[in-house]
């Protein structure tokens, strides 16, 4: 399990530019965060929500 997540990472960092790799732990906690809300609430919008705070927390959107 924790390769898989690392994997994620990484995948992240290569869709980052260069000053916002530093980002991908926190859009890869956003990313298990939406997954969990919408396992447990059932919240079919989470991965929406997360996309947006991705996209807030780096300065090249997806």
């Amino acid at each position: 399990m924790a390769q898989h997540k690392q994997a994620v990472i990484n995948l992240i960092e290569t869709q980052l530019s260069a000053e916002d790799k530093t980002k991908a732990e926190q859009i890869g906690l956003l990313v298990e965060g939406a997954i969990v809300m919408a396992h447990t609430r059932g919240a079919k919008h989470s991965a929406l929500i997360a996309k947006e705070m991705a996209q807030n927390l780096i300065s090249v959107v997806f």
